[in-house]
């Protein structure tokens, strides 16, 4: 297609081109109207008189009217050049793209979720108003600005393959781009659903954690497991071949990975991955069945002083070392036990196991207020209060994989003390208050 920069209208002027697609090209322009700055894009000079093309270019524009996101691009206007081909102007992304951010060097763990966490928050729209992207890609994650946050922010754009979801199950053609392309994507007579999308989210995380774009075929065993923390689990169950197979929504992906790799706004979800693996299980007891608190017992403990007695299987994988709950925190203690730590990691796994991570006291609040365990049936709460330790118990009975127990201790003698602990597959609510009340720390 031609890149000669095309006559738009009195009102858009032209300044440079952004980038050029196979249907399109897209200018930095500034709105003389508005004076401000935009992006326009504007259908390809040999593509405007055929009738598909034409309204997959339009269609783009209606669908991104009609989500509502900060993190999905917005458009402006839609017109039509003198010559006929049509064009629209949206926001412009003063920050380039993740793929000019990610070009061979991974990013900050923290800093990748934070984007993944907006990435999945734009496609999560798009599938709320029935739509799937189906070209997730770096090249198509837009980074601006938003003088409003303070901040950066990523959005979602370039929706010209998107797919509505009631056509979904119908036939259509195979697009994508390698590597971020979901097998049911690949030949003719594709079907695609909102795990299509979960596919190719997989993919860009491992694009942000790595630097390079996974193989066409999916990334290796290996290669999963050098992601941070637990991440490679929560990827490699993204990736997988079947979309049964892989997690439901952007949402529950986003959440899954945030809990492996550490983040303070999802570990009320689940735990973050420590740091070191370290066997330093102290066994006090006879060897025991995969019970809750209160069949045969050990007790495990960290050297920074956390301990904890658990089921015996339990202890079969300790680890210690420390995690980083949230930017202001820095590293702080934390220990987990488990009869599979990879298993217990995984959300949907019915996987038991205990972890126990020290946060600073102004975060207690922020922990014990947040509600978000989707799918996992209603909290309920109870008070808990020992000798030691106070705090509210709050239970989730019908999670994925077991029920879900999670409080935030505070030393009683001190409360710049405070402890998140989450215990799966704890059993009744009294045995997993007998486990609370073996709590340690220093």
């Amino acid at each position: 297609m031609s890149t000669a920069q095309p006559i738009v209208s009195d009102r858009f002027h032209l300044e440079g081109l952004l980038g050029v697609g196979g249907f399109a090209s897209v200018w930095s322009a500034r709105d003389t109207v508005l004076d401000t700055r935009v992006a326009v894009k504007v259908l390809a000079d040999n593509w405007t008189a055929v009738p598909d093309v034409r309204e997959r270019f339009l269609d783009e524009v209606r669908v991104l009217r009609r989500v509502s996101s900060p993190h999905v691009v917005r458009v402006f206007d839609l017109s039509l050049t003198a010559s006929g081909r049509p064009y629209f102007a949206m926001e412009l992304a003063d920050r380039g793209t993740l793929e000019e951010r990610t070009a061979g060097t991974p990013l900050p763990p923290v800093e990748a979720l934070d984007l993944l966490r907006q990435v999945c928050a734009g496609v999560t729209a798009l599938h709320g108003a029935g739509v799937v992207h189906r070209d997730l890609k770096p090249s198509n994650v837009l980074l601006r600005w938003d003088a409003d946050a303070g901040r950066e922010s990523a959005v979602v754009a370039d929706l010209g393959l998107s797919k509505s979801l009631a056509d979904g199950s119908g036939f259509t053609v195979a697009v994508g781009s390698s590597g971020y392309t979901a097998p049911e994507q690949r030949g003719p007579g594709s079907i695609v659903e909102r795990r299509t999308d979960v596919y190719a989210l997989g993919a860009l995380a491992y694009r942000l954690l790595t630097g390079v774009n996974p193989p066409e075929a999916g990334p290796s065993a290996r290669s999963l497991r050098a992601l941070p923390g637990g991440a490679g689990a929560v990827v490699g169950r993204a990736m997988a071949p079947l979309p049964a197979d892989r997690w439901g929504t952007a949402d529950a992906f986003c959440a899954a990975l945030r809990h492996a790799v550490g983040d303070r706004r999802a570990a009320r979800r689940v735990r973050a991955a420590a740091a070191v693996a370290v066997p330093i299980a102290l066994v006090f007891a006879a060897a025991g069945a995969d019970g809750p608190p209160g069949s045969a017992e050990t007790t495990v403990a960290a050297p920074d002083g956390l301990a904890v007695t658990v089921p015996t299987t339990w202890a079969r994988q300790v680890r210690a070392g420390g995690w980083t709950p949230g930017a202001d925190d820095g590293r702080q203690p934390a220990l987990e036990a488990a009869p599979d730590l990879g298993r217990f990691h995984d959300l949907a796994a019915d996987a038991p196991g205990v972890f126990i991570g020290r946060v600073g006291p102004q975060d207690a609040s922020t922990w014990s207020g947040e509600r978000a365990h989707a799918g996992c049936g209603a909290v309920v709460e109870s008070r808990f209060e020992s000798p030691r330790w106070s705090g509210v118990v709050r239970r989730w009975e019908r999670c994925p994989g077991r029920s879900v127990d999670e409080v935030v201790l505070t030393d009683v003698a001190d409360e710049r003390l405070v402890l998140v602990v989450q215990v799966r597959g704890g059993g009744s609510g009294v045995a997993v208050r007998r486990l609370l009340d073996t709590v340690r720390a220093r």
